[in-house]
């Protein structure tokens, strides 16, 4: 409820692209349950959308050469929803941008640098999934067009994975780490003293 109070109290702010049209969700209460939604229903869709995939596949529906095989049409939804569920916290971070900046350094680097992990995997996978359904992907001897699809999508998550690397050494540094170490130290240390040093103490 704090959250709520303070952001009811703030400037009302249009929703961020491509939403900026719309009628703005109120602050406050519409604001802060509205982001939340959002995320959580990426929370439900995603185990939905693997049950349909096992029962799919079980049945020899899930994949073909066909555009409208359902491997495609579950990837679209898996990213629909993670794209809106980002969308949402992107927005509870605009709209509480001023209180997470003071307590929490880089906070938008470190939120970035974290989903960019999960989300990039979704969005070059359905690239690809169209690639592949249009049949822009070609065949080799050794490769089949779909086997050659998940080759490219392992070798870009791999690449991936490097450049985020660096992202994550600039947005959660040494320094800060330790500075975080030094003050729990010096937390976990407050009011112990040495015996020795006090001759009252037998």
């Amino acid at each position: 409820r704090e959250v709520i109070r303070m952001m009811s109290q703030k400037k009302q702010m249009q929703l961020p692209f491509p939403l900026h049209a719309m009628e703005p969700w109120a602050m406050g209460d519409e604001m802060f349950y509205n982001c939340k939604l959002g995320v959580i229903q990426y929370v439900f869709i995603i185990p939905f959308l693997a049950v349909a995939t096992f029962i799919c596949a079980a049945a020899g529906v899930y994949e073909g050469e066909q555009w409208y095989t359902v491997d495609l049409w579950i990837s679209i939804l898996a990213c629909v929803s993670a794209t809106y569920a980002i969308y949402c916290l992107i927005t509870f971070y605009l709209s509480m941008q001023e209180e997470l900046e003071a307590s929490v350094s880089n906070a938008l680097a470190k939120f970035l640098c974290v989903k960019a992990v999960v989300f990039f995997c979704f969005w070059q996978e359905l690239v690809l999934q169209l690639v592949l359904m249009i049949g822009a992907m070609p065949e080799t001897e050794q490769f089949s067009s779909r086997r050659l699809v998940g080759a490219i999508q392992e070798w870009l998550i791999c690449f991936e994975m490097f450049v985020i690397a660096i992202c994550f050494t600039l947005a959660y540094p040494v320094e800060e780490i330790i500075e975080m170490k030094t003050l729990n130290t010096k937390g976990d240390s407050y009011g112990t003293f040495n015996k020795d040093e006090d001759p009252n103490v037998v």
